[in-house]
């Protein structure tokens, strides 16, 4: 994903006639109430701008349809739970095994 900033923070003190920021403490009321009327107006563009690549679109997409699948496959759990019940249900000791060894690598 790439991302492009062209004058980051450029617009976080100024207010709508692009006035210097007012001092802390201070207690002139129509200052604060211009910068609350500010803060509820959309702000005008200066140029910034976001690039997203076409790999973070994609990965954007498969992350949304993945939210739309079920967290448990009900139909898996209850085939497990049926096998193991009737006997059915072998664990393979050497793939288990092959599987823990080829994790602990990727550590």
């Amino acid at each position: 994903m790439a991302i492009e900033f062209n004058r980051a923070n450029s617009t976080q003190n100024l207010t709508k006639n692009n006035a210097p920021p007012t001092k802390a403490g201070s207690n002139d009321n129509s200052t604060s109430q211009a910068t609350q009327a500010d803060a509820s107006t959309p702000t005008k563009s200066l140029g910034e701008s976001v690039k997203i690549s076409q790999n973070a679109l994609e990965l954007q997409s498969i992350n949304d349809k993945l939210k739309q699948m079920p967290d448990i496959n009900h139909d898996k759990v209850q085939e497990l739970k049926q096998a193991i019940n009737d006997g059915s249900y072998k664990v393979d000791s050497v793939l288990t095994a092959n599987k823990m060894l080829d994790f602990e690598a990727q550590l």
